[in-house]
């Protein structure tokens, strides 16, 4: 206490000596500068931030790298497992799945993806068993199914198709259905580049040998497959074995065929019997004139020329009514001819007549183009033509009239028109089905019959029907060839 007390009393001895000589209300009485040399201290102060911003940069820099190595092992390693499980699912091993071990981001992320994981394989899963299905169930079909593209190329095709061709699935995808199916089909009467060129259905039906030399008879049905602008862009074919069904078919066709003789016999009958008795008639005549006693003694042959022209006539109508009838009744098949159809209508018209009269109905044959032809079975079409008329005829009344035609062109069309019931619209849908008559009494038959002989040529019938009004049913056929032999139009 004494020492601070003394320093404090010489402190304020000095002032007083100080103020001895100026203001003392003024605190302070000068400025005192001094100079001191700093540029040692500069120099060290910058060595040490010099060496403060290397540590500085360094420890980042280590810093840095510890966090790269850190990143690298703990979060990248474990990044890398989503891509190489992603790619193992994607080259189809369902079952892989990321370690999720941990509670971080990256565990959570991994719980994620395996969830989304299993969600795709029980997706991918079922679509599998649904396709094992489809295939199962197409596979167990006995029709046989083949896919082309527009090319013709078999893009698929069911077990029952390769039995068909008799090779293997390898060898079948991917090929011409030209290659696969020789023998089958033909370019000429493919069902697939019709369905490609017109974008409707199509049926054909095409001879097949079998591996054992048989004969089997297909229905081929190729249907479009339409793309997103409405263009065909693939054709589904549907083979299917019908030769039970035709050989059952022959058996109806021979019934009905029997059926319509029988309906004819009387006509047929009364169409012989006339001319012959006009014939006998005739020859009776001749017989009289040349046995009389005046015979030498006349000097012209004018009665017995007349008699004997009129008996050539009459004989002559007698063969072509029983060629038409026994060509008609017998039933043989052959490959399609030139025919002309001109005659053949006239002939068709002929047998139906007495039938026609028997009804009261008149039957008109309109004037036939010489150029119209078709390549058909010439009976068989007087089959078919012979039935869509006496169908006609039945289906009107007394005064009614029965119109045969037909026009020219590609295809070539034959018209039997009649103003008789008509037919109603829900029985238009089922006419051409069998064992389905409008007539009592009827077999069902004819129409079906007809149809499927048609078809067999490259035809069709079409019908167009107003109830009240009448019917129309129209035969189209593909145009025969213009260059055939003269004989073969006469």
């Amino acid at each position: 206490m004494k020492g601070r007390f003394s320093g404090r009393s010489s402190r304020s001895t000095t002032a007083r000596a100080c103020h001895s000589c100026h203001d003392a209300g003024h605190r302070i009485n000068g400025i005192l500068i001094v100079d001191v040399d700093a540029g040692e201290i500069r120099t060290t102060m910058n060595r040490d931030l010099r060496w403060m911003a290397a540590g500085s940069g360094v420890l980042s820099l280590l810093l840095i790298a510890a966090i790269g190595v850190v990143f690298r092992l703990v979060v990248m390693r474990r990044l890398q497992r989503f891509e190489t499980t992603a790619r193992l699912i994607a080259a189809g091993d369902l079952e892989r799945r990321v370690p999720a071990e941990g509670s971080d981001i990256v565990a959570w992320l991994a719980r994620e993806f395996n969830a989304m994981a299993d969600s795709m394989s029980g997706l991918l899963s079922e679509v599998r068993r649904q396709r094992e299905r489809l295939e199962t169930v197409i596979n167990s079909i006995d029709d046989g199914i083949v896919v082309l593209d527009g090319n013709r190329k078999v893009i698929a095709a069911n077990e029952a198709f390769l039995q068909r061709t008799g090779r293997y699935r390898s060898a079948v995808v991917g090929s011409s259905c030209l290659d696969v199916a020789h023998g089958m089909c033909g370019s000429a009467d493919c069902p697939t580049l019709a369905c490609l060129g017109s974008g409707a259905r199509q049926v054909r039906i095409h001879e097949r040998r079998t591996k054992s030399g048989k004969v089997a008879w297909e229905e081929v049905h190729a249907s479009p497959i339409r793309g997103e602008d409405g263009k065909v862009v693939q054709v589904v074919e549907v083979w299917r074995d019908i030769s039970e069904r035709r050989a059952a078919e022959a058996q109806l066709a021979e019934s009905h065929r029997l059926a319509s003789l029988g309906l004819l016999a009387s006509g047929f009958s009364h169409e012989l019997n006339t001319p012959l008795a006009t014939t006998l008639a005739c020859v009776e005549g001749i017989l009289r004139d040349a046995r009389s006693p005046e015979r030498r003694q006349r000097t012209g042959w004018d009665g017995v020329a007349e008699s004997a022209g009129i008996a050539r006539d009459q004989l002559l109508r007698c063969r072509g009514v029983t060629q038409n009838f026994l060509r008609l009744s017998s039933g043989k098949a052959s490959p399609g001819n030139v025919v002309p159809l001109e005659p053949t209508l006239a002939a068709v018209a002929r047998l139906a007549e007495p039938t026609a009269r028997t009804h009261g109905v008149t039957i008109e044959v309109e004037t036939v183009p010489v150029s119209a032809l078709v390549r058909v079975n010439e009976a068989g079409l007087q089959h078919v033509l012979l039935n869509l008329l006496l169908n006609a005829i039945q289906a009107c009344g007394p005064g009614g009239h029965v119109r045969l035609g037909a026009e020219d062109g590609d295809p070539v069309r034959i018209r039997v028109a009649d103003d008789g019931c008509g037919i109603a619209p829900e029985d238009q849908q089922r006419i051409f089905e069998p064992f389905f008559s409008l007539r009592e009494g009827g077999t069902g038959l004819g129409l079906f019959l007809s149809l499927d002989f048609v078809r067999r040529w490259g035809g069709g019938i079409d019908l167009v029907s107003t109830p009240g009004s009448g019917s129309t049913f129209i035969v189209s056929f593909p145009a025969a060839a213009r260059d055939v032999p003269a004989e073969a139009a006469s």
